[in-house]
Formats: structure tokens, C-alpha cells, sequence
């Protein structure tokens, strides 16, 4: 699952490293990746983690967040959509 946050106070590559190295210390947590142009973070989680333990990591090294919501392009990559279009598909050809 990844997990898109929106921040704030963020101005340089310094402190990208450090809301990078702070997200990435929280368990579940596999990487980071933060772009301070950008004002967001992208966190790739190993288990679901809760949304106050990320914004929580974040605030501790004094930087903002105001949004924090998971990142449905990896949703959509999900195998499940392969297997129901490969169904449909079969129902198609069996109306033939």
C-alpha cells in the first residue's frame, strides 16, 4: 500500500532527508519518497499503519502535514482488476 502526504515547511533537499529518515523509522514502513518542490512525501508501507503515527513522525521534526490518504495508482495495479477483466472477457467469448 502506498500512502500520499501532503507537507508543509519544507524548503530544501536537508529537509527531505529528514522527513525521509523519520518516516522511514516508524515500523511498517518499507521507504520513503519525499520531494520538498513537490510538498509531499509517498510512503511505501510493509502493513498498515495508521495515518496519526505517520503525521506524528512528520511533526516531531517540526515540519506540517495537512492531507494524508492512500495512493489509489497503486490500488488500480492490484491483481484482482487483472482477474475481473479476464472474467469478463471469458463471459464475452462464451456469448459467442
Amino acid at each position: 500500500m502506498e500512502k500520499k502526504m501532503e507537507i508543509t515547511g519544507m524548503m530544501c533537499g536537508h529537509c527531505e532527508a529528514s522527513v525521509k529518515k523519520a518516516l522511514e523509522a516508524v515500523a511498517g514502513v518499507d521507504h520513503a519518497e519525499v520531494s520538498h518542490e513537490k510538498g509531499e512525501a509517498i510512503v511505501f508501507l510493509k502493513e498498515e499503519v495508521e495515518d496519526a503515527t505517520l503525521k506524528a513522525a512528520v511533526e516531531a521534526q517540526d515540519y506540517g502535514v495537512t492531507n494524508t490518504r492512500i495512493r489509489w495508482a497503486s490500488w488500480r495495479k492490484c491483481h484482482c482488476a487483472e482477474k475481473k477483466t479476464a472474467a469478463s472477457g471469458r463471459e464475452r467469448r462464451k456469448r459467442l
